[in-house]
């Protein structure tokens, strides 16, 4: 571990604080004197404890702030609070930090006034949410607060300068395009080696195959934003998954198919903080029906969910990809763009379209190190296959496809696949 031998063992305040109720949470700060623009406010001590330290038992529940990646300053587990560890959060703080362990007053304070900092200038656990929304009252307040807060543009301009210094490298590295984030100072020097967590945005997230590759994903310690047309469905799954990760897990109703919807999804996005490295393309429909007799309606809707809206979301999302350090497009096909599907042919012409794009694709984003992967299953048990009097074993469990798509994202970067065909192994159904 680095030396941390400037770090006080003790905090330090001003002599007029002092802990009472909060109309924020609980228990606050409070100054009973006026306090001046830049003036040292608090200086904050303890024992310097790595993450698995502190939430092994070493440090004091609730007393711990982020110095450095994977490193908590926390008073010992057999003390007790002291006034600073009472400091509530705000959107719109009257105190920031000048180093990692010194707040002082961001402009002149009135007695009586809580004291209160963005979280996000210190918070070191990129697993942390906030049990309930924020309750600062602030014109910027966010309400929902997490550890990876320090990516939104509204923190970094309300900060600016004044976040722990390890918090800044992030976010130097954020702006630069690379969002890789070590898990701790401690391992970061053992093995040179950063912790690939990617934020993954994945349509039709909300049951089937993109639920499955969700799943797969959260485990795998990926923060996701999980899209569907149908809020309640889409609600339950992400609370679902949320409950197998550490990590942000985010979702949005939209409606592939709909170009405003798309437009806002790239909006809430942007507000979000949420800059995706990974595409996962997998909204779809399928509707019955022939070449021949079938509405125009049925071929254009098809068109438009299964093959145009991605398209449409690949441009929208172009730029900034170009900007990760690992990014990839992943297009979830089917064997039916491989040969005849007389079970569904709209839904077969879409997905040979798909694939032709994909290839073309492909070849075009190679020059910007972006991954494109055409990802083909065959019969799937999900709802399309609903009522079917078939043996269990005739159709690939979900989990299949989630599985494979996990292990494509570990991989080098120099490393592409190119195409994927996962098939049952009694072959697909036609029929």
């Amino acid at each position: 571990m680095k030396n941390y031998s400037h770090i006080p063992s003790k905090s330090w305040w001003l002599p007029c604080l002092e802990v009472r109720d909060s109309p924020i949470d609980g228990k606050g700060v409070f100054t009973k004197e006026a306090i001046r623009k830049d003036t040292v406010v608090i200086k904050w001590g303890g024992i310097v404890l790595t993450h698995d330290e502190f939430y092994g038992g070493k440090g004091l529940a609730h007393t711990n702030v982020g110095i450095d990646e994977g490193i908590f300053l926390a008073e010992p587990a057999d003390k007790e609070m002291t006034v600073d560890d009472y400091m509530n959060h705000s959107c719109d703080p009257n105190l920031w930090l000048i180093d990692e362990v010194t707040l002082v007053a961001k402009r002149d304070i009135e007695a009586g006034e809580e004291l209160t900092i963005d979280y996000a200038i210190e918070l070191s656990d990129i697993s942390y949410a906030m049990k309930k929304p924020c309750n600062c009252g602030t014109a910027r307040c966010r309400k929902q607060v997490t550890g990876l807060d320090w990516q939104l543009p509204i923190v970094q301009e309300t900060n600016r300068g004044h976040f722990s210094p390890f918090i800044q490298r992030r976010i130097e590295k954020f702006l630069q395009g690379d969002n890789t984030i070590p898990t701790s100072i401690e391992n970061d020097e053992k093995d040179g080696k950063e912790r690939k967590q990617m934020k993954v945005l994945i349509t039709g997230g909300s049951r089937g195959i993109g639920k499955a590759i969700a799943t797969e994903l959260a485990r795998e310690g990926h923060e996701l934003l999980l899209v569907s047309r149908t809020e309640t469905t889409l609600a339950k799954t992400a609370t679902e998954i949320q409950n197998l990760s550490n990590e942000r897990i985010l979702f949005y109703v939209c409606d592939v198919g709909n170009d405003d919807h798309l437009y806002a999804l790239h909006k809430f996005c942007v507000h979000k903080g949420f800059v995706p490295d990974v595409l996962v393309l997998n909204a779809g429909i399928f509707i019955e029906g022939n070449l021949v007799d079938s509405p125009e309606r049925d071929f254009d809707e098809t068109l438009r969910v299964d093959f145009i809206s991605i398209y449409k979301i690949v441009k929208m999302f172009y730029e900034d990809l170009k900007k990760k350090k690992y990014p990839k497009i992943i297009l979830i096909g089917s064997t039916a763009a491989y040969e005849p599907y007389p079970i569904g042919p709209l839904y077969g012409v879409a997905k040979w379209a798909l694939r032709g794009y994909a290839v073309n694709l492909r070849r075009s984003l190679m020059k910007d190190n972006i991954a494109v992967t055409f990802f083909a299953p065959g019969g799937t048990l999900t709802d399309l296959w609903e009522g079917a009097d078939l043996p269990p074993n005739r159709l690939l469990e979900p989990k299949d496809i989630g599985i494979m798509i996990a292990a494509m994202l570990k991989l080098s970067n120099q490393a592409v696949v190119e195409e994927i065909i996962i098939r049952p192994m009694l072959g697909d159904i036609h029929e």
